[in-house]
């Protein structure tokens, strides 16, 4: 649910470190909603009217009442569920409400040209996966180049494949799981990295440009294939749910997305079924 503060006063105030002009409305984005819940200062200013909490920024959806308005901010609910006896019903909560379970699976092979299967029970393409293949200089291979046909030109220079999710919606990734059909018999590394992946060079954002700062976080690295059974399952799990923003400020990426990274000897072709589990709308 979305989450507004007005500034009723008649200079800019600072909450958690965010400006809020006189007479304006801010939307609490889910990267300040921790740090705003827990300000003080925001707190005494909502119980002596200087701000207000609003549903939206119309002007028609403020939250009058102190008491109704510091719950509506801390999502907390007075709603008490019940059974057909009249228990109270309770629930931990997982996820955020109204949200759905999704194991979102993505089937590819190394050095394999179109080997990329993501689609849903429709047999529609997903539309957030792409495959995309690199030789040992970090050039992608995209067509022939000098060879009988593209798969030729990987089969013979490929050592780098990448696979990359970028859903286009909001979600809260639970665990990542891995499985294989054969242990492959060479070394193929596998990292995961999730964040903010640059469209045009299919890496890792850098902002700004050349700062050697970059919006990802690891969530597994070097996991070598060569080690692991087909009757066992790689699987990365944070034990808690990690909240993965579509849309963030000065972000001209989906802010969101997972980089799997598979390093391999020039042209093995492995299959390999990825597994990502999430909550979304």
């Amino acid at each position: 649910m979305s989450k507004w503060i007005k500034n009723t006063t008649q200079i800019t105030n600072t909450y958690a470190g965010q400006d809020i002009f006189a007479g304006a409305y801010h939307e609490i984005t889910p990267e300040q909603e921790l740090r705003f819940i827990n300000s003080s200062t925001l707190l005494t200013d909502i119980g002596s009217g200087d701000a207000v909490v609003a549903k939206d920024s119309s002007g028609s959806n403020d939250i009058v009442d102190v008491n109704t308005a510091i719950n509506y901010l801390k999502s907390i609910t007075t709603e008490i569920e019940v059974d057909d006896e009249g228990r109270q019903i309770q629930r931990p909560a997982y996820g955020k409400k109204g949200w759905t379970y999704s194991a979102h699976p993505i089937e590819f092979e190394t050095s394999k040209d179109s080997s990329l299967y993501c689609k849903d029970y429709l047999q529609n393409d997903r539309g957030d996966c792409l495959i995309k293949f690199y030789k040992a200089d970090g050039s992608e291979i995209t067509d022939a180049g000098g060879y009988a046909d593209k798969q030729a030109h990987l089969e013979a220079e490929c050592v780098e494949t990448r696979v990359t999710l970028s859903p286009d919606y909001d979600y809260e990734i639970i665990s990542g799981k891995i499985d294989i059909c054969a242990t492959p018999t060479t070394n193929i590394r596998m990292w995961v990295v999730g964040g903010v992946i640059d469209s045009t060079t299919n890496k890792p954002w850098e902002y700004p440009a050349a700062s050697g700062i970059f919006h990802v976080k690891e969530f597994a690295g070097g996991i070598n294939f060569r080690f692991v059974d087909v009757v066992q399952e790689v699987e990365t799990d944070g034990r808690a749910s990690k909240f993965m923003c579509k849309t963030k400020p000065g972000v001209p990426y989906n802010a969101n997305q997972f980089q799997i990274i598979m390093k391999h000897d020039a042209g093995i072709k492995h299959e390999f079924m990825l597994i990502m589990e999430y909550f979304r709308a």
